[in-house]
């Protein structure tokens, strides 16, 4: 998906007269190099495309594993790149001078369910948090109940699993004994279906439950059916968000042309993927030059708003400024239920129970 939101953005360009410097419209290239998602390969593969390209801007890669290894190797070569996977705060705040991410940074992945939630009647008044035992899930975990925390929320449990765990139903039940309003999961898509599958057997009712993986995605829809429903999880972009633009195409315009080109919708991944390109792009036309340190400099000042959400950097590359929407599965479908001015339906809140799923 990454790889077809980069080709979109290429053929983009390229149909409006390609990217314009000194007056001059010049076509983009994007040279794709597979890392198979490994890091040992990212930090490789960063080097050879650095080596073998003239005048080399990078793109990618398109996750926080692996651009850990690619960034160091571009900020050595002092070569900007703007990532679509990196969002872990652990590789901004090195402070790399030449890394920018468009994905708003994973200590914010939960903050859009907590302020929803406080904004529901009747108003939750306290949560339990669970959470993965690897490093990004610690990440949301200790951001989501700090920030809880600071907007009034008690939070009467806080617990961790290991990742890929089949049975939940220790750390589930414990996490109900303590009596919260809110059940809030910082893990993985297929944890996440566990989880409501182990709540449902064990009768765990609260009134809100949410994710910060799985709900939104077809196989979570799939895997569950009617228990599905009332779920609430997170995204970086959906097809029906309605952003503000200033650059490109609106949402819904570049969701119709990416399924008549790739013959599919796009989902967060190419969304972020296009974004990066764009943005890259942008710099270089204001820069006026592929110079890789006036680039740098234009990437660093950038202030876009994009259909996949406002992008501007601060002074670690990271996208503080991006929005993380939250979806809720109603009815087997997924909304988008905040914020409110991008929302596709209004939050059903509390969930009813089991019985009328």
């Amino acid at each position: 998906m990454a790889k077809e939101g980069y080709l979109f953005c290429q053929d983009w360009v390229n149909a409006k007269g390609g990217v314009t410097l000194r007056g001059t419209g010049h076509r983009l290239n994007i040279d794709i190099a597979d890392d198979q998602s490994r890091p040992s390969i990212a930090a490789v593969v960063t080097e050879q495309l650095i080596s073998q390209n003239h005048d080399t801007l990078l793109l990618g890669p398109s996750n926080d594993a692996t651009a850990s290894r690619a960034a160091p190797v571009a900020e050595q070569h002092q070569v900007p790149m703007v990532s679509n996977g990196a969002s872990s705060d652990g590789i901004f705040n090195n402070h790399y001078h030449y890394l920018f991410g468009v994905l708003a940074p994973r200590s914010r992945q939960l903050q859009g369910v907590i302020d929803m939630a406080l904004a529901q009647n009747p108003k939750p008044v306290s949560m339990a948090m669970l959470a993965a035992s690897d490093s990004l899930s610690a990440e949301v975990f200790n951001a989501t109940v700090g920030y809880a925390q600071g907007k009034g929320l008690n939070v009467v449990y806080g617990g961790g699993y290991t990742s890929g765990v089949n049975d939940l139903s220790g750390v589930l039940g414990a996490a109900a004994g303590a009596g919260p309003d809110l059940i809030i999961e910082a893990g993985h898509p297929g944890e996440s279906v566990r989880t409501v599958q182990q709540a449902k057997q064990m009768n765990i009712q609260p009134k809100l439950l949410a994710f910060s993986d799985g709900p939104g995605t077809a196989q979570f829809t799939q895997d569950l059916q009617a228990a599905a429903n009332y779920s609430v999880g997170t995204t970086q972009w959906a097809p029906g968000t309605r952003n503000r633009t200033s650059y490109f195409i609106d949402s819904f315009h570049y969701s119709l042309a990416f399924a008549d080109q790739f013959g599919h919708m796009p989902d967060q991944y190419a969304a972020a993927a296009t974004a990066a390109c764009l943005t890259m792009e942008v710099a270089i036309e204001r820069a006026n030059s592929t110079q890789a340190r006036w680039v740098r400099d234009a990437l660093a000042i950038t202030d876009l708003d994009t259909f996949f959400g406002k992008i501007k950097f601060d002074d670690r590359g990271a996208n503080t400024a991006k929005t993380v929407y939250v979806e809720q599965v109603q009815a087997g479908q997924t909304v988008l239920i905040w914020p409110p001015e991008v929302a596709t339906a209004r939050p059903r809140y509390p969930d009813p129970g089991w019985a009328k799923r």
